[in-house]
């Protein structure tokens, strides 16, 4: 097992170990040392050796990055150490983070500095994946990536349920989804995810109030090049649920998407 040398080093002895998250490819866990210090595991699987490996150390390093890159914007966990041959990561456990909640519509405006960050980061700063990796490498994505469209860093839409409030401060606790992918993506998927939710505090505040941040580094054709493309990802996500619910929830998703995109490019 190694630490990381800008970190408190990886616990030597765990007393005590709680399973958090548990599914074919990822074990995630609440441990606690001889010290009583609390800290997170992730553990990775289902795949043959050599990947899991290479998963590790690419949450690894992703975790070292955010960690470095987005102080002061978000508080991420501490990377305290790995061990590659275990498939195993060691983190700092987030103490507010059970108290953090899903972001809204109201309180949307917390995460600017955010993907005014990832916007920022334009090429795989030497380790960063491409979204043509992902399960969701859908056709809108290859077309936008094969005519020059612009790229950043984003999580593959991983981030309604991963990007969370407590109080004031903006949490992002799970890392794994990392990637570069069209600019926007990731943000206007969440943007469907909130609008979907059927929460009163979302159905209450008007999509015109709320602009995308991605909305500031696009024109208008792009734009709705890479709102289509989280639309159709946010369609296959709800395939499992029943199909009156699903069309429902996408016809609510495009609605605010075109509603906030009229508002922001008619102005």
């Amino acid at each position: 097992m190694t630490s990381s040398p800008d970190y408190v080093g990886a616990p030597e002895t765990i007393v005590r170990q709680t399973t958090l998250k548990l599914n074919k490819y990822k074990r995630v866990c609440l441990g606690e040392d001889r010290d009583g210090r609390k800290f997170i595991t992730k553990s990775y699987s289902g795949h043959p050796e050599k990947y899991s490996k290479i998963n590790t150390q690419y949450v690894h390093e992703t975790l070292s990055f955010f960690h470095r890159e987005f102080a002061g914007i978000l508080v991420v966990p501490t990377p305290y150490g790995i061990d590659v041959e275990k498939h195993t990561v060691f983190m700092e456990y987030i103490n507010i983070l059970p108290t953090a909640k899903l972001l809204n519509k109201r309180t949307l405006g917390h995460a600017e500095s955010f993907f005014k960050k990832c916007y920022s980061i334009r090429d795989d700063q030497g380790f960063l994946r491409s979204i043509s990796d992902s399960v969701y490498f859908v056709e809108p994505i290859q077309t936008m990536l094969n005519t020059g469209f612009p790229i950043s860093l984003g999580l593959k839409g991983d981030l309604w349920q991963n990007l969370t409030l407590a109080g004031r401060k903006l949490i992002l606790a799970d890392l794994d989804s990392a990637a570069l992918e069209p600019l926007g993506l990731s943000e206007l998927i969440m943007y469907c995810e909130i609008a979907a939710s059927f929460q009163p505090k979302n159905l209450m505040v008007s999509s015109e109030k709320i602009t995308p941040v991605c909305f500031q580094y696009l024109e208008r054709d792009a734009a709705v090049q890479v709102s289509e493309a989280a639309q159709e990802i946010f369609r296959i996500r709800m395939q499992h649920l029943p199909r009156i619910v699903a069309a429902v929830k996408l016809t609510f998703a495009r609605r605010f998407l075109a509603d906030a995109m009229q508002h922001y490019f008619s102005n």
